[in-house]
C-alpha cells in the first residue's frame, strides 16, 4: 500500500499521463510494492503484451526479488538495459573479448559508448576506431573491450568480423538512430546479422525508441531478427524502465537454478507500480495508433520544412515515424530556437528532437507550426 504523502508524489508525477493510465495505476494496489511475492498479473500482462509487440521476441526478462520462471527474469530502469545485456552476451559466448558499437547518440547510458565520455582514434588503416576514455566513470577496461564503428559502413563491419569476428562477444545497434531519425540501411542490417550468425557472436538491436515506430519494432519492418532486443521509454507509461529479451537459450544464462547462470537481481526489478502504467500504456498503443501518429510525424515535419524554408531560417528537419529533429548548422541558432520555442509554448528537446504521442492530433500539429513559426520569427534570419 502506498503511504499518502507517497501516493501524493506519484499523482504529481502522473499528471502528464492519459487518465487511462493514471487509474489503472492507482486502482492496482495488489500490484504494487510488493517485494518477495510471485509475479502480480500485471508483470505476467505486461510481458505478454512485449512478446506480442515485439513480436520475434521468444523471452522478455521480468524479475520479481528472487522469483525465477522459464518465460520471464528480469526488468529494470532502462538506463540499465545496455549494461545488463552486455554480459549475456559474455555468458552466452564464453572467452570473447569486444563488443561493437556504433558511432551515434545513444538513448541513454550504454556499454562503454556515451559520446561524451569516448573519444573515437581511428586505429591505423582499420575501419574500426579505438574507444577512449575522456570523461570520468568510464573505465579504461571498459573502452579496451568496445570497437566502434561508423553506422552504416557495411565494408567496415566485414574487415572487423574478417579479423577478430573469433573475439566479437555481440554488436548493439538501433536499426534506427532514433535521436537522430537516421535508419539504417538494408544492407547494413543484413550484413550485421549475417556476420554475427557465421562468427556466434550476438546480434542485439536497441529499440528503446525505435519501439514506438511499428507493432513489433523496426526489426518487424526490416525483416532482420535480433538475438537480443533492448526495451524501454514508452513500455513503461511514464515511469522508469527498461526490459530485455530475446532467444530463450540465450536468456537462459540468468537462470539461477543453472550452472555459471548470469546474475541479475535489482530493488526495482518487476515493479508492479510500473508494470500497471506500462500495461496501460501498452494497451493503448495499438497497431493503427501507430500509423496514426506516424502520420502526424510526417505532416508535422512537412509543415515546419515549409515555414522554415518560406521564411529562410537555417534549419533542417528530419523524421521517421513519430520521431522528428530539428538541426541547424551552428549550435547557438539550435539553442536561440530551443529557448524561442519555449516562450511560445512549445517544449522541443535542446538537441531539437520532438516526438509524437497517442494523445495529440492533426489540430496539435497545427498549432505547434504556428507556434515554432511565432519562435523562429523571433530569431534574426
Amino acid at each position: 500500500m502506498l503511504t499518502d504523502d507517497v501516493a501524493r508524489a506519484v499523482k504529481e508525477r502522473l499528471g502528464q499521463l492519459p487518465r487511462r493510465v493514471t487509474l489503472h495505476v492507482f486502482t492496482s494496489e495488489d500490484r504494487v510494492l510488493v517485494p518477495g511475492r510471485d509475479p502480480s498479473p500485471g508483470v505476467r500482462e505486461t510481458v505478454q503484451l512485449l512478446q506480442e509487440l515485439a513480436g520475434l521476441v521468444d523471452t522478455v526478462s521480468v524479475e520479481v526479488h528472487n522469483l525465477h520462471t522459464d518465460e520471464e527474469l528480469a526488468a529494470r530502469f532502462g538506463v540499465e538495459r545496455a549494461p545488463a545485456i552486455v554480459p549475456v552476451a559474455q555468458g552466452d559466448e564464453g572467452e570473447v573479448d569486444y563488443g561493437i558499437r556504433f558511432y551515434g547518440p545513444p538513448a541513454g547510458y550504454e556499454f562503454g559508448s556515451l559520446l561524451e565520455a569516448i573519444e573515437l582514434v581511428a586505429a591505423g588503416s582499420a575501419a574500426a576506431t579505438l574507444a577512449v576514455p575522456n570523461s570520468p566513470g568510464v573505465t579504461a577496461g571498459t573502452a579496451k573491450d568496445t570497437l566502434v564503428l561508423s553506422y552504416n559502413d557495411v565494408a567496415g563491419l566485414e574487415r572487423v568480423f574478417d579479423t577478430q569476428g573469433e573475439e566479437i562477444a555481440a554488436v548493439i545497434m538501433e536499426p534506427v538512430i532514433g535521436e537522430q531519425t537516421v535508419p539504417a540501411t538494408q544492407e547494413f542490417l543484413e550484413t550485421a546479422r549475417r556476420l554475427t550468425t557465421g562468427s556466434g557472436a550476438l546480434l542485439v538491436f536497441d529499440e528503446v525508441v525505435t519501439a514506438r515506430l511499428a507493432h513489433g519494432g523496426v526489426q518487424s519492418l526490416r525483416g532482420v531478427t535480433p538475438d537480443l532486443t533492448a526495451f524501454g521509454k514508452i513500455i513503461g507509461g511514464g515511469l522508469p524502465v527498461g526490459a530485455f529479451g530475446g532467444r530463450e537459450d540465450v536468456m537462459a544464462v540468468f537462470d539461477t537454478r543453472l550452472p555459471d547462470a548470469v546474475p541479475h537481481h535489482g530493488t526495482y526489478n518487476g515493479n508492479g507500480l510500473t508494470m500497471a502504467a506500462g500495461l496501460a500504456s501498452l494497451d493503448l498503443l495499438t497497431g493503427d495508433e501507430i500509423e496514426r501518429i506516424n502520420g502526424l510525424g510526417g505532416r508535422l515535419a512537412d509543415g515546419l520544412r515549409e515555414m522554415f524554408q518560406s521564411a529562410r531560417h537555417p534549419f533542417r528537419v528530419s523524421q521517421v515515424g513519430s520521431l522528428l529533429l530539428i538541426e541547424a548548422e551552428a549550435a547557438d541558432d539550435l539553442a536561440d530556437l530551443h529557448r524561442s520555442a519555449l516562450l511560445s509554448g512549445v517544449y522541443m528537446a535542446p538537441r531539437g528532437l520532438m516526438c509524437i504521442s497517442t494523445p495529440m492530433d492533426e489540430g496539435v500539429v497545427d498549432t505547434v507550426i504556428e507556434r515554432m513559426a511565432e519562435a523562429a520569427g523571433r530569431l534574426a534570419v
